[in-house]
């Protein structure tokens, strides 16, 4: 049900659907002034402005800190969504543009800052991957020093699921997991750490991998429509419509 409402249902709600439902009734009633509309929307969501704008907004919420503020924490906590389902293994992996995460929870585990790192991330069954996204990242964890014996993994498909994971694998390792270190990229952290701290963890968020740039000097390529900007915008809508979701949608029928 929260799979069907926060993930399928936004995409009517994102630029993209709605202008293609408003030139879809435009083109049936016969009103131009839709068909205007539409364009103006699309136009203002795909440049670089609105994209770096809404994306920075949700990036500070949760400030970037220093690896020599993070307090000691029961667990390094690394989200999931860095590795190409398709190309990587056990043996090797093939990293996406969030491996800012993988490096983060290495970093945080060089300097001590917990004694457990964790990867609970898996793929949803259509995407044809070998492993589990956990069990290729703590192979390379290890290649890259990390002991496996300090390494937990899980198996969930969204930020709630390993949320949940992050619960059972404290219950089966005999160790109660309280305090987190969360490491995501900026614009993820404040729906993750809703949801991690829902499930009563205490949450050091630890960000990464920012992308935004609403604070950036604007040049005139800023105001030119591309499909990376109106990526970025229909990034952070969705991750609005996310956080309000489990704020009060899923609060509320708990």
């Amino acid at each position: 049900m929260d799979l069907m409402l926060n993930k399928l249902l936004p995409v009517f709600l994102l630029p993209t659907g709605f202008c293609l439902a408003l030139m879809a009734v435009s083109f049936l009633s016969g009103r131009r002034s839709l068909l205007l509309a539409a364009t103006v929307l699309l136009y203002g969501a795909s440049i670089g402005v609105t994209g770096d704008f809404l994306l920075g907004c949700l990036e500070d919420v949760c400030p970037k800190v220093k690896i020599s503020a993070c307090p000691e924490a029961d667990a390094v906590v690394v989200l999931g969504g860095m590795l190409d389902p398709s190309e990587s293994s056990l043996e090797e992996v093939a990293w996406n543009d969030a491996v800012d995460r993988f490096e983060g929870g290495l970093r945080l585990m060089a300097a001590r800052k917990a004694p457990v790192l964790v990867f609970t991330a898996s793929f949803p069954a259509w995407c044809g991957a070998q492993h589990p996204e956990s069990e290729m990242l703590a192979a390379e964890a290890v290649r890259r020093g990390v002991p496996r014996s300090a390494i937990w993994v899980g198996d969930a498909i969204n930020t709630a699921g390993e949320a949940d994971t992050l619960k059972a694998l404290g219950k089966k390792n005999g160790r109660e997991i309280k305090n987190v270190i969360l490491v995501s990229t900026a614009w993820h952290l404040p729906r993750a750490r809703l949801l991690f701290e829902q499930r009563g963890f205490s949450v050091m968020p630890y960000p990464v991998d920012y992308r935004g740039g609403k604070d950036a000097p604007k040049t005139a390529i800023d105001y030119f429509p591309m499909a990376g900007n109106l990526k970025k915008t229909e990034t952070a809508i969705r991750e609005c419509y996310g956080i309000l979701f489990y704020a009060y949608f899923m609060k509320k029928s708990e």
